[in-house]
């Protein structure tokens, strides 16, 4: 495996691109067909139409100026969605250019997937080969959440699109105060998207943090480490760029939600959102887990098993509709599951491979230049089940979406720590995730699109 920092040669750039090009139109093949044809079906079909919609209506005609219409501050202050404005108001302001259109709409909505593939493939392309780097995005192209955010209009993957470039700001290369404050306006890009993005702010802080600890001139091992000023004013500049944008929000709203969703998302916490979130992990980071050889340690392996069951059992984690607990297809097993004092059997089970995988990951020594990696992801995965986890409803496609991105980067911070690892070790099991990602694409997004 090169350095994280290595530069791609021309023929190796060039091989790049047309994997890259592939990339985009297999997703371009899987998303605009159904978008030309029309139909919905899906849950994402029915947010679009009942809600996403009205939205983008109200803004648009707020931007016009149309007789009777709310001005676009009073439009702002509640509307039928509990989501940030940002791509209501993107998608009106094509509307009052005069781009009617729902299906052009929803066309140029689209675009929004394929750059954050593109995105998460350049990331990944500094550590390994441009195979590989497809493979790894495969299964986050084949989840139905993904195909069905980009066919209809809904604003996850316009958020996972900002959340992934300010990830690569902070992963791609060497940070500098530019890559901080590119990340910190992705970062609020992101939370004006959704609001729950404002998470991005830990791993910026973190990763700001460590990137300006820099050696003494000396340059002694041994020397004291100094500061570097530049990356710590651009990173208190880049921390406050998605805070501020929240803090408007909420003062525009009175509260975290617009207040017509503040019942149904902003109730409470939900307790069971992070064993959903290390079940999810469990679930789909399993078929690299069971090709990876050497991970374990006994004395790492319980207290892991120890660590997901406590988890898993401490809230109550059975199918409970009212209490936020639904919404997925983990969701539908566990309420067809066996179940013990209101948790889920299946639910610990998974949870307790979700955090022997964490463990395993955590075990093994970074691959050359991801030190940096491994500890930006660690607080980015822990800063965003505490952001998930303050809204009332677990639902999966809350976790999917950034796990199907984070898994990947994971991935690659731990590559080449085995000599003996083979690129097929690293590639056929996010083939295998694929698979299962588009089977279930093809029962959640295609089925229903055809019998609409």
């Amino acid at each position: 495996m090169s350095s994280l920092t290595d530069m791609p040669t021309n023929h190796a750039a060039r091989r790049g691109a047309v994997w890259l090009a592939l990339l985009v139109a297999g997703f371009l093949l899987l998303t605009w067909p159904v978008i030309l044809l029309g139909g919905g079906g899906t849950s994402e079909a029915w947010d679009q139409d009942e809600h996403h919609v009205h939205v983008i209506e109200r803004f648009s005609a707020a931007l016009r100026k149309v007789d009777g219409a709310p001005s676009l501050r009073e439009a702002l202050a509640d509307y039928p969605s509990a989501t940030s404005p940002g791509f209501h108001l993107a998608v009106a302001s094509l509307d009052a250019a005069g781009v009617r259109s729902r299906t052009v709409q929803r066309l140029v909505a689209s675009l929004a997937g394929a750059t954050a593939l593109a995105v998460l493939w350049l990331a990944l392309r500094r550590a390994v080969d441009p195979i590989t780097s497809s493979v790894l995005c495969l299964p986050l192209l084949a989840s139905p959440y993904f195909l069905s955010g980009s066919i209809w209009l809904t604003t996850d993957v316009s958020a996972l699109l900002w959340t992934t470039v300010a990830l690569a700001s902070l992963l791609m290369r060497p940070l500098t105060p530019r890559w901080i404050l590119a990340a910190g306006f992705a970062a609020a890009v992101a939370v004006f998207v959704r609001q729950p993005s404002v998470w991005l702010a830990a791993p910026i802080a973190v990763a700001a943090w460590t990137a300006a600890q820099a050696p003494c001139p000396t340059g002694s091992p041994v020397a004291p480490r100094r500061f570097d000023a530049a990356i710590c004013w651009a990173a208190l500049a880049a921390i406050l760029m998605p805070c501020i944008v929240l803090a408007a929000l909420t003062s525009l709203w009175g509260g975290l939600v617009p207040p017509s969703y503040r019942a149904q998302h902003a109730s409470g916490f939900n307790p069971a959102l992070p064993a959903l979130a290390l079940a999810l992990l469990g679930l789909w980071g399993m078929p690299w887990l069971l090709r990876a050889r050497g991970w374990f340690a006994p004395r790492v392996l319980l207290p892991a098993v120890v660590l997901g069951e406590l988890v898993a059992a401490l809230p109550a984690t059975d199918f409970d509709r009212a209490s936020g607990r639904w919404g997925g297809p983990i969701w539908q097993v566990i309420e067809r599951t066996p179940e013990l004092m209101d948790r889920s059997v299946i639910m610990a089970i998974l949870a307790s491979v979700g955090a022997v995988i964490v463990a395993a990951i955590a075990r093994l020594s970074p691959a050359p230049g991801a030190a940096r990696w491994r500890t930006t992801l660690a607080f980015a995965a822990l800063a965003l089940v505490a952001a998930l986890s303050a809204n009332s409803q677990a639902w999966e496609r809350y976790v999917d979406l950034p796990l199907f991105a984070l898994l990947p980067f994971a991935v690659v911070s731990v590559r080449g720590a085995r000599a003996d690892w083979t690129p097929n070790e690293l590639r056929l099991p996010f083939l295998l995730l694929a698979a299962v990602q588009l089977g279930l694409s093809a029962v959640m997004v295609y089925l229903p699109t055809l019998r609409g």
